[in-house]
């Protein structure tokens, strides 16, 4: 048996444990989920299912949803009322 790969017990690698570390991505050809660490970012791999030479692509970011800027009225204050002083204009002096 030399020179034979040894295969993953499908059973055992459902127990893969997945770390912030790592980057998830799946086999272009077979769709194969893949987890390396992010060290093998550029790295070139084989799939285990279908032996393809794959490129770990680099860890993705999690989009975070962009809002639009505020507009100007929107950063200004909300008009005061105003002020009422006494004496003020009606008042008799």
């Amino acid at each position: 048996m030399a020179g034979k790969k040894q295969e993953i017990d499908p059973i055992i690698e459902s127990f893969v444990t997945v770390t912030p570390r790592d980057i998830m991505f799946e086999c272009p050809a077979c769709s194969k989920s893949l987890v390396v660490d992010e060290a093998a970012t550029g790295l070139i791999v084989d799939c285990p299912q279908c032996h393809i030479n794959v490129i770990v692509p680099p860890k993705a970011t999690p989009s975070i949803p962009l809002t639009p800027p505020p507009t100007s009225a929107q950063l200004k204050p909300a008009g005061l009322p105003p002020e009422v002083k006494p004496g003020g204009a009606g008042a008799d002096h």
